[in-house]
């Protein structure tokens, strides 16, 4: 059996320290190429290739890539962008309902339950009322019966006394 000896292997002509201010020199100007880093280097004495650079870089997670070079927008398409900014420049904008409506709906292994939309903030009575419209009549269309288990973990507080009453009420 063959073991693999500590230092083992050509040494690296890079040290830590100069492999980090390679990082910071790629962070700081990432479109920077192997050949400017390689020049960068000889300045302290440092003579490498510029593929020793590129494998310094791999490890620590940066690789050179380049973009493909293509326009964002087509001319047709800048103008048709332009167009319809110009044509709906007076018009107000129109926004979908005021963010604050909630779905709330049930499952299980037997399949899914009723959906109930909710409309503001939900409160005790709120949450009531949903228990009272679809949990119950999920349980029955599921033919769940005694095998329904409201959910214990992840329960607002506020929610106990209604939880421990449909338990009795089971």
């Amino acid at each position: 059996m063959t073991a693999t000896w500590p230092g083992s292997g050509r040494p690296s002509k890079i040290s830590p320290r100069t492999t980090r201010a390679i990082i910071n020199q790629v962070k700081a100007n990432p479109n920077i190429t192997s050949r400017d880093l390689q020049s960068s280097l000889a300045a302290p004495q440092v003579t490498v290739c510029a593929s020793t650079t590129i494998t310094t870089l791999n490890p620590n997670a940066i690789h050179g890539r380049v973009a493909r070079k293509k326009p964002l927008l087509s001319k047709k398409n800048q103008t048709a962008h332009l167009n319809f900014a110009r044509d709906h420049l007076d018009k107000p904008e129109v926004k979908h309902g005021d963010g604050n409506d909630k779905i709330w709906g049930c499952f299980s292994s037997s399949g899914p339950g009723r959906l109930h939309i909710i409309k503001g903030t939900i409160h005790s009575e709120v949450y009531q009322v949903i228990l009272e419209q679809n949990v119950r009549p999920s349980v029955k269309e599921l033919k769940l019966g005694m095998k329904m288990g409201l959910p214990t973990r992840q329960r607002p507080k506020r929610f106990k006394k209604i939880y421990q009453t449909m338990a009795q009420e089971k």
